[in-house]
């Protein structure tokens, strides 16, 4: 019993402890920024989705025997002194990966690929074969322009042709459209009406050589052997 208790206990102590990613902050940045072994730190910010991508990898990156390297990280979306961090240490885009160097005031700026090996690499001495980075080297950022000032400079700057190009485009559819819609539609001839003096002067119809004209004037009494109707009726009476 106590022999199994004391493999387990040997086998705990000999696990190597799971390292976590150090988080820097506003009250350890500048104490704990540069370890024992230095100090390789990734600024990020949350809503980066190449941050988000590198988020696992530095993670395991964290897990690897780097030495007394220290894996950190920054939310600069987190701290009060995010500007003038961005502005000491230029950082112009997110992810930024530097690594500090101990007993050193030297950076070292990371540009490879983002992959496990090749940070792994890069941590355990690769940083040694590449030049220094000098933050006060790097071009200021551009002051932040409005709306309007953005808009304004995209008109009269390089954006103008462009700006052209469209006007014009909207012009010629709008030309088009008014002719195409501004067209009206062919009327259909009405029937003449009838000419009165035509009418009055056309022949009457007839029916057995009788005008209708006179037939309605007044209709023959209809007869029986060539005896008017009239007269026989009253032969009759």
């Amino acid at each position: 019993m106590h022999g199994t208790i004391l493999l387990v206990a040997v086998a705990v102590l000999a696990t190597p402890a799971v390292a976590a990613v150090f988080n820097l902050d506003d009250g350890n940045f500048d104490t704990d920024l540069r370890g024992a072994g230095g100090s390789f730190v990734k600024f990020y910010a949350p809503w980066c989705s190449h941050c988000k991508k590198l988020a696992p990898v530095w993670h395991e990156l964290s897990e690897r025997d780097l030495g007394n390297v220290r894996v950190c990280h920054l939310d600069l979306t987190r701290v009060s002194t995010a500007s003038t961090i961005k502005e000491r240490f230029a950082i112009r885009a997110f992810p930024t990966l530097l690594y500090f160097p101990p007993a050193s005031e030297a950076i070292y700026k990371y540009s490879g690929k983002r992959e496990l090996e090749a940070l792994t690499t890069y941590a355990k001495g690769g940083w040694k074969e590449t030049d220094a980075f000098d933050p006060s080297k790097e071009p200021p950022l551009p002051p932040r322009q409005s709306f309007t000032e953005q808009l304004w400079s995209l008109v009269t700057g390089k954006g103008r042709w462009l700006f052209g190009f469209m006007g014009i485009s909207i012009a010629i559819g709008i030309g088009v459209l008014l002719c195409s819609t501004g067209k009206a539609p062919a009327r259909q001839a009405l029937p003449k009406p009838p000419d009165a003096a035509a009418a009055a002067s056309s022949p009457d119809r007839t029916f057995g050589n009788v005008p209708l004209s006179q037939q309605q004037r007044g209709t023959p009494s209809r007869s029986f052997d060539n005896v008017p109707l009239s007269q026989q009726r009253a032969k009759a009476d």
